[in-house]
């Protein structure tokens, strides 16, 4: 071996694996064995996601709404009526 690149695969949020595609493909290009191939679904966990960026979106409001009392641009009254 004269080179070598490590490359790191990371999914956020996802369901099942690619594993068994990384291995149909090293096998269609000759650098693996065919044998004993099984493919298994793999996707989005589409629940996951949606509640990641719910808390995201909080955090969001958070963080503006404390800039916009420390800028003066909101007032602790306003704030309460929220």
């Amino acid at each position: 071996m004269v080179d070598f690149v490590g490359i790191e695969l990371q999914a956020l949020d996802t369901t099942g694996t690619i594993w068994p595609h990384r291995q149909t493909f090293l096998a269609d290009t000759g650098v693996l064995a065919s044998d004993n191939i099984v493919l298994k679904p793999f996707g989005m966990n589409w629940k996951m996601t949606a509640k990641t960026t719910l808390v995201q979106m909080h955090h969001k409001i958070e963080l503006d709404t404390m800039i916009a009392l420390l800028e003066g641009k909101l007032s602790d009254k306003t704030l309460l009526q929220l």
